[in-house]
């Protein structure tokens, strides 16, 4: 144990964070921290693993606190697909309230603006699906 940790401060030999406000040891992860670390990219539960090798191949677990990822293969589909819609979503609302390129050269340079935002951030979408996962899965129950 590492000097001046408090004896609940370990588990899986990794220090758990402490709440920036009152120093206490959260019982249950905040939301908005895991999206934060879905969009860095790393792990849900201690923040210092990686969750993907090279560009958007997901690990199985944590290289540093052991948190497998996704315990049953297909359990961040529903993340995925809201996740998946939002640059199309925003397209069509652009396009509802008027946002209309009249010529050809316009309406390519829009929807490859919308292609090239929904490539790009692939990634970080599914990082925040893999944090959104592991939240559901702390507040059940079924992860600890």
């Amino acid at each position: 144990m590492m000097e001046g940790a408090s004896p609940g401060a370990f588990a899986f030999g990794v220090e758990k964070e402490r709440d920036s406000v009152d120093g206490e040891i959260p019982s249950k992860p905040r939301l908005m921290r895991l999206i934060w670390r879905g969009l860095c990219r790393r792990c849900p539960r201690c923040g210092l693993g990686a969750q993907f090798r090279k560009w958007f191949t997901l690990h199985d677990r944590c290289a540093h606190c052991d948190l497998v990822f996704e315990p049953h293969s297909g359990d961040t589909w529903g993340f995925w697909i809201i996740g998946d819609r939002i640059f199309l979503v925003a397209a069509i609302v652009l396009i509802y309230f008027g946002v209309r390129p009249q010529d050809w050269l316009w309406r390519g340079v829009f929807l490859g603006v919308v292609i090239a935002a929904t490539v790009l951030t692939m990634p970080q979408r599914q990082g925040v699906c893999t944090a959104l996962d592991y939240y559901c899965r702390v507040k059940h129950g079924l992860e600890t």
